[in-house]
């Protein structure tokens, strides 16, 4: 009898009873591996591809058959999410043609001296915590001038996936106090929000992707059609989900959006600063 390779047990099939692992003892060559990836992709975990196409297309769908018990068809919202929104964030801050994140200069040129990422400002007069921050913000200023700034925007991106963890469970909560009828759970509403930042990050990087490949007269468009769908996306799962009137859901669709954007500005000020000021 056969004993697995894995866990030492003894082998009644292809699949080890005890941990799971298949019984494949033969060396592989790199085709049978490009094979297995293929496989993967197409039909082992077709989770992917049903889970993918359900988000972006059904807004709101995933959440309630994630609560109505029908899980094992879709892959697990948090990873997903997790996965999603880390390539995100570094496929953007790789891309050529994205906007910069960090545009700081004091406006020297040339001919005036080295240009410069940014210049600390003198706030020793201000007490006893400008005396504490007026070195670290000339230590950080050194820091950017002396690479002009590419490794503070490194940080930054680093840093926002982190970040926008934050942000979800903060609208989350909101969110429950403006549906507190009928009353649901807050996992809930975090849930939507996890598969609604899921769906927003595909779609952005897509446009960034597209953006840099089109023409520039085409760019302008295709940004505007992203940001009509992310828009009617979140509409349509908040108006799926919680099953109200479309004229009630628009108005907290509303405030959620507008509480969103200055809570989204406050949080990246907050993640651009730490990060300027850390080592």
């Amino acid at each position: 009898m056969t004993d697995c390779q894995n866990c030492g047990a003894a082998l009644r099939g292809p699949y080890c009873a005890l941990c799971g692992q298949r019984h494949d003892p033969h060396a592989h060559s790199l085709g049978h591996f490009i094979e297995e990836a293929l496989e993967t992709l197409t039909h082992t975990d077709s989770r992917l591809w049903r889970t993918l196409g359900a988000l972006l297309t059904r807004p709101g769908h995933l959440t309630q058959e994630f609560f109505a018990g029908r899980r094992a068809r879709q892959l697990p919202p948090f990873r997903l999410y997790l996965v999603v929104s880390v390539v995100f964030f570094l496929f953007v801050s790789m891309v050529p043609t994205a906007e910069p994140v960090v545009q700081l200069s004091t406006g020297r040129d040339g001919a005036n001296g080295p240009q410069q990422a940014c210049e600390a400002i003198d706030i020793e007069g201000v007490g006893a915590a400008g005396a504490w921050l007026q070195p670290r913000l000339e230590a950080a200023c050194a820091r950017a001038n002396a690479d002009q700034g590419r490794s503070l925007e490194s940080r930054i991106w680093s840093s926002l996936p982190r970040a926008m963890f934050v942000l979800m469970p903060l609208m989350a909560g909101l969110t429950m106090l403006l549906y507190w009828r009928p009353r649901r759970s807050y996992v809930e509403h975090l849930l939507l929000f996890v598969h609604n930042h899921t769906a927003v990050f595909i779609a952005i990087g897509v446009q960034v992707a597209a953006s840099a490949v089109l023409p520039e007269a085409a760019r302008q468009p295709a940004s505007a059609a992203v940001a009509v769908y992310l828009g009617w996306y979140v509409y349509a799962s908040m108006h799926r989900y919680y099953g109200q009137g479309r004229l009630r859901t628009l108005a907290k669709f509303a405030l959620l959006l507008t509480t969103y954007g200055v809570l989204a500005i406050l949080l990246f000020a907050a993640t651009a600063a730490y990060a300027f000021l850390s080592a």
